[in-house]
């Protein structure tokens, strides 16, 4: 079963069980699509958390000082 929800942040689905996209406003008017499928994604289960934005454009960074 699938839930949306808007609101300010932007577009999210939750996949109940097995994952969860978004859409998501950042700085400049541009939007982020991300998310995390638990049956496919090689980043669940890690024994430490892995930065899946490293690499990325300095405005992808929010919450951080980079």
């Amino acid at each position: 079963m699938h839930n949306y929800r808007v609101d300010g942040a932007g577009l999210r689905s939750e996949d109940v069980g097995d994952g969860w996209w978004a859409l998501t406003w950042v700085e400049g008017g541009r939007a982020v699509l991300h998310g995390i499928d638990n049956d496919y994604s090689e980043t669940v289960g890690r024994p430490r958390p892995v930065d899946l934005l490293a690499g990325g454009p300095h405005w992808l960074r929010w919450g951080t000082s980079g």
